[in-house]
């Protein structure tokens, strides 16, 4: 084989020829007696060629990866000329299997990198020009598992050929940072996973989200709270995240009461009294985290004692004799009745009766009517009434004794938690 001057051919009858991967071929041609004066002749560029261009017509060999073979490299090789103790350089042209798709030309390189995650790189040839369709952070490696998606690609294209080197990832966390949770949450923990390619994914409660873009692709920082393990929920049974014994005072409602005592003369009114009182008792702690800022109604809860209270009215009346008007038939007794009322109130007691009544009568006297005896016997009296009102019972010794409401954080959407400590007693 000759180029355009007669005087350059081709070393030897067959080009040296090397199979590449994916049914390519590489062809290097090297043509002797190539002279100072082929450098400055104006027909240069017919002897060294374009790039792309195909290998001579006629030697294609179809079906032997020789269809599409273009030129790709053109040097003036003078080394050739030392070794070979030659008069002259030697004209050197590469040419390659090139087509208007990209071909792998080597194959995968596997790294593994943060947190054991893969890395492919691959690199493709084609003619110059050709484009890549492949998009960063959409493209996967078909069949991979896990997914690993395309986060880089580069194409150098230098008229010679373009050349692609894609980078895939492994998507998956890069790596997690634990901590505990916030202050008065006992038993969780807030973790931070920074992702690429992938959200990050947690049955917690999402505090922060964060993409960011890396070299082209999505990397994620996302924060949870959550529980023990990895990816898991805080939050029990209604929103409980631990519970416990504790032993607590609690105050007991003191009791009034009115009783009839009997006496020599009679009967008198007593108020009777058994003050509140204090003592330990085991109540159940439960804390939860809940999005509702509603507490119950706390005049249901155990030893709740704000609405007990007792008003003791205490009312005595005496009677007292102080003489006689007589007249020409009819004798009337005269009396003096004077009354006095108290009322007393009982804060955190309830009653256990209505009240009570008593009377108490003074010995016979004589009634004098001037400096007369009249001789009439008469008696003076004191009775006094004690009527309660109010409450009747102590409020419940068992239920929900104490709820707490508190302010614990927004997550990520912007919902507010709050803590929730409940005391219950059984």
């Amino acid at each position: 084989m000759s180029l355009a001057n007669t005087n350059i051919h081709q070393r030897g009858e067959i080009p040296e020829i090397t199979k590449l991967p994916n049914n390519r071929i590489r062809v290097v041609r090297r043509f002797q007696k190539f002279t100072r004066e082929d450098v400055d002749n104006a027909n240069l560029g017919s002897l060294m060629g374009n790039f792309g261009d195909l290998d001579t017509t006629g030697e294609q060999i179809t079906n032997q990866g020789y269809t599409d073979c273009r030129l790709i490299s053109v040097e003036v090789d003078t080394r050739f000329n030392q070794q070979a103790n030659a008069d002259n350089a030697v004209l050197v042209k590469t040419y390659e299997t090139l087509t208007s798709s990209f071909v792998q030309i080597v194959d995968d390189t596997v790294e593994y990198t943060e947190n054991g995650l893969k890395k492919v790189t691959r690199v493709y040839r084609a003619v110059s020009g050709t484009t890549s369709s492949n998009t960063v952070g959409t493209t996967a490696i078909s069949g991979s598992e896990p997914t690993i998606i395309l986060a880089s690609s580069e194409i150098e294209d230098n008229d010679a050929f373009a050349q692609l080197t894609e980078v895939y990832l492994e998507s998956g966390n890069i790596s997690i940072d634990k901590s505990s949770g916030p202050q008065g949450l006992p038993n969780t923990y807030t973790r931070t996973y920074t992702s690429r390619l992938t959200e990050p994914t947690s049955s917690g409660i999402a505090l922060s989200r964060e993409v960011n873009n890396v070299n082209g692709y999505e990397q994620y920082v996302y924060t949870f709270l959550e529980g023990s393990t990895e990816g898991s929920t805080p939050l029990g049974t209604d929103g409980q995240i631990i519970s416990y014994e504790k032993i607590i005072e609690v105050r007991q409602a003191g009791v009034v009461s009115g009783s009839s005592v009997s006496v020599t003369d009679g009967n008198i009114a007593v108020l009777n009294t058994v003050p509140p009182s204090i003592k330990k008792i085991k109540a159940d702690v439960t804390i939860s985290l809940v999005t509702s800022n509603a507490l119950s109604d706390p005049s249901t809860f155990a030893y709740n004692l704000s609405d007990t209270s007792v008003s003791a009215a205490i009312t005595t009346t005496r009677v007292s004799p102080i003489g006689v008007e007589q007249g020409s038939s009819l004798t009337v007794s005269v009396f003096n009745s004077s009354s006095s009322s108290d009322t007393r109130t009982f804060p955190n007691y309830y009653r256990s009766n209505g009240g009570a009544s008593g009377t108490i009568t003074s010995a016979a006297q004589i009634i004098r009517d001037e400096d007369n005896i009249i001789g009439e016997a008469l008696n003076s009296s004191t009775s006094t009434s004690i009527v309660l009102t109010g409450s009747t019972s102590a409020p419940p010794t068992t239920g929900t004794y104490q709820e707490n409401l508190d302010p614990a954080f927004l997550d990520a959407d912007g919902t507010q938690y709050y803590r929730k400590t409940v005391y219950s007693i059984s």
